[in-house]
């Protein structure tokens, strides 16, 4: 453990010293000033508490329907939600299905030491893959049970390394991994770490939830009415110059767009009314006889329902770090357009796979998509066909929670 640890010290440095640059880094850090005192004061009375670790917002709605199975069934645990990055803390802290939202402070020996104190768990669960070995090392010393939730590993994981065998060891005595699909499988195995299970990916079963019960403004069903709606979710720059391409060559009699950008701060929003020369509206302008076929959502929170009054989804991200959620415009049955930039995320395979997401390379890949949703048929299939999937891939939560009890972790 000692490179380890000279390693992550080094790390959280790094983070302190870009604190004075960056605005993230600065939020992490200030985020963390006093944290003991202020969570002695959450946990007074030394409560026993079930851990649950997310490393950011994607993660926490990969766990969130675990949590609230768990706070359904269990009302009387005392549930400790933490998060490493500002965005996830952020947006959850009001989070009302469990009993405390906090950071989680570093993997520093003594924060790790004071932090688990304080949470006193007598359950841990990760979710998908934030891996932080000063902490798993104290919880296998104590003797708390750890898991993984929705874990996805490649095969080009820094798990696979020679260097990293004293904490695989650590690793392998977690109590159970959830993987989302079969390829995490051979790298367990290589690691020999056997107490694994496919349950696949809890998110699904979220984004489930979700639009069963779609909440879509009335102006924005009125604005829609009528016709064929391409929606742009989780927009970044360099998503807009495909979409822009692309709305010059269509026929724009026929077609709406809506616009969500994944920040729409003031300088996005009015780099994308720039780019469209006007021919816009903001959502929050928005009236029913506004002329305008371009709708750009200038707010955060509604783009999960939003997808269900489209004729076809385009996700951002692509064209930059990594694509968003796919699976929020699947659930409401809706084909799915995304950048070549998704290998973190194995559902982008197995929707391309099944044939209703597409890997858009440019606005003319994207335009043929666009050509091919005009038909009611090709719509009517693919609609089908992610039913199909849907079917076969929900239904993780339960497998996880069920697995929990058989294994006597909750009970």
């Amino acid at each position: 453990m000692w490179l380890y640890r000279f390693l992550i010290g080094g790390y959280f440095k790094l983070i302190a010293l870009a604190s004075y640059f960056r605005y993230d880094a600065k939020k992490w850090v200030f985020g963390r000033i006093n944290w003991r005192n202020l969570y002695l004061k959450l946990n007074p009375q030394n409560q026993i508490t079930i851990w649950i670790h997310c490393s950011s917002l994607g993660e926490f709605e990969q766990g969130r329907p675990l949590i609230e199975m768990i706070r359904n069934n269990h009302p009387d645990e005392f549930i400790w939600l933490s998060f490493f990055s500002p965005s996830g803390y952020e947006i959850r802290k009001s989070y009302d299905k469990v009993n405390v939202v906090s950071y989680f402070p570093s993997d520093l020996q003594k924060d790790v030491t004071n932090f688990l104190s304080i949470v006193n768990p007598k359950l841990v669960i990760f979710v998908k893959y934030d891996f932080w070995f000063e902490t798993i090392y104290q919880l296998n010393r104590k003797t708390v049970p750890f898991i993984f939730i929705s874990m996805h590993l490649t095969k080009n994981s820094f798990l696979v390394k020679s260097w990293m065998s004293p904490l695989i060891n650590e690793l392998k005595k977690g109590k159970h991994f959830f993987l989302q699909t079969s390829e995490s499988t051979a790298i367990l195995e290589s690691l020999n770490i056997h107490n694994f299970s496919i349950s696949g990916d809890t998110r699904l079963d979220r984004v489930l939830q979700i639009a069963d019960n779609p909440d879509v403004p009335q102006k924005i069903k009125d604005f829609c009415f009528g016709n064929k709606i391409l929606i742009c979710g989780s927009v970044w720059e360099s998503d807009l110059d495909i979409i822009l391409q692309t709305w010059n060559n269509l026929n724009q009699t026929d077609w709406k767009f809506v616009i969500a950008p994944h920040l729409p701060n003031e300088n996005m929003l009015s780099h994308i009314e720039s780019l469209f020369n006007k021919n816009t509206i903001r959502y929050s302008d928005l009236n029913k006889n506004i002329d305008s076929h371009i709708l750009i959502i200038d707010n955060i929170g509604m783009l999960s329902s939003l997808y269900s009054v489209g004729t076809l989804c385009y996700v951002g991200g692509g064209f930059g770090k990594n694509i968003h959620n796919i699976l929020e415009p699947a659930a409401h049955l809706k084909p799915v357009c995304f950048g070549h930039k998704h290998h973190k995320f194995p559902e982008a395979a197995e929707f391309i796979r099944a044939e209703f997401g597409f890997e858009i390379h440019d606005s003319k890949t994207l335009l043929n998509i666009i050509q091919k949703a005009e038909s009611k048929e090709w719509l009517s299939l693919k609609s089908m066909e992610i039913s199909k999937f849907l079917d076969k891939h929900s239904g993780a939560t339960r497998k996880v929670y069920q697995k929990l009890i058989d294994l006597k972790l909750l009970n």
